[in-house]
């Protein structure tokens, strides 16, 4: 969809070279500014008793994030629809770590119904995506004040971030 092109050559004796040729997307792409040292209040850094919910379709995502926010309470969605479903059960979370961009119900979707149900609950929202790939992802990540995560991330500023936006 995106214009490009894959192939894939078989090498003897063992292995295949796969090339994927994708157009330039006309996009000026900066690189993002260097990370601020912060420091934390010790509680804030371990991250004690904060409820985390991972909205994420893709399991090894997901699970890598649960271990590297071991010293709290996580909870993970495995579709949007599952997260709207969780986050109406329960509004307990101070943190929602989701995926921008999910197969039937995104990260988008799952914002923009919790935002008209509960602003308050929106605010906790903190985007992960590997690029805006569609003008609608474009328009909403710039339009959207929450915190973004790009793909890929460190552990080090997961965690930072967690605790700053976790109140």
């Amino acid at each position: 969809s995106l214009g490009g092109h894959i192939s894939a050559h078989p090498r003897s004796p063992r292995g295949t070279v796969f090339r994927v040729r994708l157009p330039p997307s006309g996009m000026a792409v900066a690189a993002p500014p260097p990370p601020t040292p912060v420091s934390l209040p010790r509680e804030a850094a371990a991250g004690k008793g904060r409820r985390v919910l991972i909205i994420d379709d893709d399991p090894l995502v997901a699970s890598s994030l649960r271990r590297l926010l071991a010293s709290r309470e996580v909870q993970i969605a495995d579709s949007g629809r599952r997260g709207i479903e969780m986050l109406r059960e329960n509004d307990k979370f101070e943190v929602v770590l989701c995926d921008l961009m999910m197969p039937e119900v995104s990260g988008m979707d799952v914002y923009e119904t919790i935002f008209e149900e509960r602003p308050d609950l929106a605010e906790r929202f903190i985007f992960m995506t590997g690029g805006a790939f569609t003008e609608r992802a474009r328009a909403f990540l710039e339009r959207v004040p929450n915190p973004k995560l790009e793909k890929p991330f460190d552990g080090k500023t997961l965690r930072m971030l967690v605790s700053l936006h976790g109140g």
